[in-house]
Formats: C-alpha cells, sequence, structure tokens
C-alpha cells in the first residue's frame, strides 16, 4: 500500500480509498473469509489427506494453496455433500475416495452407496449398536416421540434414506423385533430401494457366525422394547 493506493492482498487490485477496499469481495477475498465454515474446513481437510497419500512425504499444503487451487470448489462441493448426507466414518470415506474414484466423482450417491455397503459388513456389532442408539436419541429429541418407538414410527421414506446412507445398521435392523414395523409401513418401492444394501442372504450369513454377538444384540434390543 502506498500513501494514496490501497490493495487487495487477495486479487491485487487496487482501490482509492481503504473504505472502498473494505467493501470490495473478489472470489479470493471470499474463500479467505470463509475458511472457518465447516463445510470448507472440511474440503480442506480432504484436499490435505489427498495430497498427503499423492505425494508421501512432502509438506501438506497450506489453506492459502487449497484457497488457490483449481480443485477448491470440487472440495468444498465435497464439503457440503458430506455434511447434507451425514457421511459415516468420514475419514474412511476420504482415504476410499483418494484410492478409488477420480474427484469428479466423488459426490456421487452410487459411490457413497458402494462405500456404506462394505463398511457396514466390517462394522462390529457393538459399534453398530451404540451409534444406532445415538441415532434414535437425536431422532427422538427432533420428533418428540419415544427413542425405543423409533422403528414403530420413523416416516419410511426417511427410514429409506437413512439405510441407503449406512446410518441404520443392518445389524440392528434384523435384531430388532419392531423393525418389522417399519417394513410393514413401506411401499414395493422403497422396498426395493432397501433390497440390495439389507442383502438378506448375505446377512443371514454374517448373523450365522457371529452367534453370540447376534443373542446379545436381541436381547438388548429387547431390554429397549426395540
Amino acid at each position: 500500500m502506498n500513501e494514496d493506493r490501497f490493495y487487495c492482498e487477495h486479487c491485487k487490485k487496487d482501490f482509492s480509498s481503504e473504505n472502498t477496499l473494505l467493501i470490495h469481495a473478489c472470489e479470493k477475498k471470499n474463500r479467505f473469509l470463509n475458511k472457518d465454515e465447516l463445510h470448507v474446513r472440511i474440503g480442506f481437510g480432504a484436499y490435505r489427506r489427498f495430497y498427503e497419500m499423492q505425494y508421501p512425504g512432502k509438506k501438506p499444503p497450506d489453506y492459502k494453496a487449497f484457497m488457490n487451487s483449481k480443485f477448491y470448489i470440487a472440495f468444498v462441493k465435497f464439503g457440503k455433500y458430506v455434511i447434507n448426507t451425514h457421511v459415516i466414518n468420514r475419514d474412511q470415506f476420504i482415504d476410499f475416495l483418494i484410492k478409488n474414484i477420480k474427484i469428479d466423482d466423488w459426490t456421487k450417491p452410487s459411490v457413497y452407496e458402494l462405500f456404506v455397503r462394505e463398511t457396514l459388513k466390517k462394522e462390529s456389532p457393538d459399534n453398530a449398536l451404540e451409534r444406532n442408539i445415538l441415532l434414535m436419541e437425536s431422532w427422538s429429541t427432533e420428533t418428540g416421540e419415544a427413542w425405543y418407538d423409533f422403528f414403530r414410527k420413523i416416516d419410511p421414506s426417511l427410514a429409506v434414506l437413512w439405510i441407503k446412507t449406512g446410518r441404520i445398521s443392518p445389524w440392528i435392523i434384523y435384531s430388532a423385533k419392531s423393525a418389522n414395523d417399519m417394513f410393514d409401513r413401506m411401499n414395493d418401492e422403497q422396498l426395493g430401494l432397501v433390497q440390495e444394501l439389507l442383502d438378506p442372504a448375505l446377512w443371514k450369513a454374517k448373523m450365522k457366525l457371529a452367534k453370540s454377538d447376534v443373542v446379545f444384540l436381541k436381547k438388548t434390543l429387547a431390554e429397549f422394547n426395540l
């Protein structure tokens, strides 16, 4: 800045007054000001992880490098997708994407559904129980319904969405008697949408192999009136 000119440090445009500079809003300045927004922080974290995995041993980029990157918009869009989808196991999902999927396809629903199917197969019954109880309690707070009536009263469309995005685990669905109430309220189209992820033959075999865990799971859910 000289005696009578004021410069934007982001786009280098100069102005004749400080007030004009203060109200100036260029793309790079907006990116800098938005650095603490959750979706931007998620995108930045994914960007750094991408570089860590692609260029091991090199220093990860800082936020200035991120906001000047041609990939900025794609990673920020991904950050919004993570929030809106309530992605499970976010760090694992990011690693899965970096290893297997080109960046332009990171927000495709089919990609996340593939990740969910593989992730839920590896999740332990204990982790599934803890995660789903927390989900039911959150649902209870939002709806005013008793949390143990989750399967009896959840809106079928919401149930489909949460099953397809991995928020409701097959471990719980196949162990809770009240899950039948949820299925009874679904129409044929909704049942078809969850069929692939719930894969009855696969989960019957998994539950047979984890017999003692399933006995505990069913007993615990029955005590909760689920």
